[in-house]
């Protein structure tokens, strides 16, 4: 937990069926997604695309993080999954790049973006928590690409990120 929790935590800055987002006065906005298991859908991508325009404007700072375990088990594969049984590959490809524009919007965001990770950040949970300023784990948390396990490439731009930084480290 978040040292100071309460609930319901803050004011609430704005709310949709897939995101909150809230602050205490500190000049720190904070999101949560409020989907299954965390996951990341269309309406969590444009909230947190939503949280990072307002926070940019209105904040010194977003932090990504949940009021309860996991911390995101990853993309909504049954949206993805019901575009492509359905040959909609345009649908597929827009969400990809959705999804990688979100990344590259975590990681350029005008103000940082802290990812708080607690519990499971596997796949896009993953993925945005590399994209972020920093990210504070707790103890028990597990972080990983997962997708190969299912005969998937994480598509979220966390191939680009493990590339980049290992040819920083070089």
């Amino acid at each position: 937990p978040v040292l100071g929790e309460r609930f319901p935590p803050g004011e609430t800055v704005f709310e949709t069926d897939a995101v909150r987002m809230w602050h205490d006065g500190d000049g720190i906005a904070v999101l949560g997604f409020k989907t299954k298991m965390n996951t990341i859908s269309d309406g969590v991508l444009s909230g947190i695309q939503q949280a990072i325009d307002v926070a940019e404007k209105d904040f010194q700072g977003l932090v990504i993080w949940q009021n309860k375990e996991p911390f995101s088990l990853g993309a909504d594969l049954t949206g993805a999954l019901g575009s492509l049984q359905a040959r909609k590959f345009d649908d597929f490809e827009k969400m990809v790049a959705t999804f990688q524009a979100t990344s590259m919007r975590i990681k350029y965001a005008l103000v940082p973006v802290v990812a708080a990770v607690r519990g499971m950040a596997l796949g896009g949970g993953c993925e945005f928590q590399m994209h972020a300023a920093k990210t504070v784990y707790a103890l028990e948390s597990y972080v990983g690409l997962v997708e190969a396990g299912v005969g998937l490439l994480p598509a979220g731009g966390g191939l680009k990120e493990i590339a980049t930084r290992a040819g920083l480290a070089a």
